[in-house]
């Protein structure tokens, strides 16, 4: 039992988190950008992100690989009753902050460089090759040196 308004730990936050890292592969947006995103900059119709950057400057990226912009719906479709305003929370609904990215991307940095196996990178890796097969893979390689495979 988890506090109130928590997210279960299944796939919901494996989907989150490689969204969160398939977006950070994208030229143009930075950590801080990603976590300020609000659901109304993401235009998964027309596969755009509006980012507020230094100045407040506006900039349209494109979505441009079809299969990050499933798993971006998909993480949308399981976040759905979280999703308030920022469009990336974390297990309690609040907004996802920088310094979760940073701990997200170390963990998956060192699993990939160590090849460990623990309960956490096995849950993530589940989910991934799930989402594989009903997606297809967006770069098996960039997959391995998420999940340390």
């Amino acid at each position: 039992v988890g506090r109130k308004g928590e997210i279960s730990m299944d796939c919901t936050e494996a989907y989150r988190e490689h969204s969160v890292i398939e977006l950070l592969f994208m030229p143009g947006i930075r950590i801080s950008e990603l976590c300020e995103l609000h659901r109304d900059d993401i235009d998964l119709s027309k596969g755009t992100i509006c980012v507020y950057g230094k100045g407040s400057k506006e900039r349209m990226i494109p979505i441009g690989n079809n299969k990050v912009l499933q798993l971006l719906q998909e993480y949308e479709k399981e976040f759905e009753k979280a999703i308030k305003g920022n469009f990336f929370v974390n297990r309690y609904g609040e907004p996802l902050s920088t310094q979760s990215v940073r701990l997200m991307i170390q963990h998956y940095s060192a699993v990939a460089r160590s090849r460990l196996h623990c309960d956490n990178t096995d849950l993530y890796k589940c989910c991934v090759r799930e989402k594989e097969k009903n997606i297809g893979d967006i770069s098996s390689e960039k997959s391995d040196e998420y999940i340390g495979s």
